[in-house]
């Protein structure tokens, strides 16, 4: 399976992965480092069992994902500097 858009969006600089104990795939689009001439958010991704890619939360940029046994808790890292 390739995907490379969610919600139509097209991916900036797709990053980390994990997947979550629900059997979906999690990652993070970076989003672009150029800020002032290209201002896209990074984000959390979701795609479903079916291949289906959906945008969880739009955020600065995000970084590392990590996935817990607990189907409630994700966890992913931001960099505050950018």
């Amino acid at each position: 399976m390739l995907v490379t858009e969610a919600d139509g969006i097209k991916f900036d600089g797709p990053n980390d992965l994990t997947f979550g104990p629900d059997e979906r795939l999690y990652f993070t689009d970076s989003g672009d480092w150029n800020q002032t001439d290209k201002p896209h958010p990074g984000r959390i991704v979701v795609v479903e069992p079916n291949g289906v890619a959906r945008i969880l939360e739009e955020l600065d940029h995000t970084y590392p994902m990590a996935s817990s046994p607990n189907p409630t808790v994700r966890w992913f890292g931001l960099n505050p500097t950018r």
